[in-house]
């Protein structure tokens, strides 16, 4: 299944308030592979949700879809279709 980075975000919100209100006590043991699985999905999710909020600022601060798409590797139409729904628009400069 492939997620949108929208759907990304909002799972990582959810997951976020489940390990918050994790109890260690009532932990059943899981098989380190798992584990280590659940925490890189966990920090993927946080580094995309990172990525948004760097993509708004350097939006907001002016800079073209296409340094975007430079920084990230990336055409500036992939990076726009990738982070362009993301980002709140009438807090955005135009370009």
């Amino acid at each position: 299944m492939k997620w949108t980075f929208e759907e990304i975000l909002d799972r990582s919100d959810e997951l976020a308030d489940r390990f918050e209100a994790f109890d260690p006590d009532a932990a059943e043991e899981v098989p380190i592979a798992e584990y280590l699985l659940a925490r890189a999905v966990r920090q993927r999710a946080k580094n995309e949700r990172q990525v948004v909020e760097a993509v708004q600022a350097a939006l907001e601060d002016g800079t073209s879809w296409n340094r975007i798409g430079q920084i990230l590797g990336v055409s500036d139409q992939e990076a726009k279709g990738r982070y362009g729904h993301l980002v709140e628009p009438d807090e955005v400069r135009p370009q």
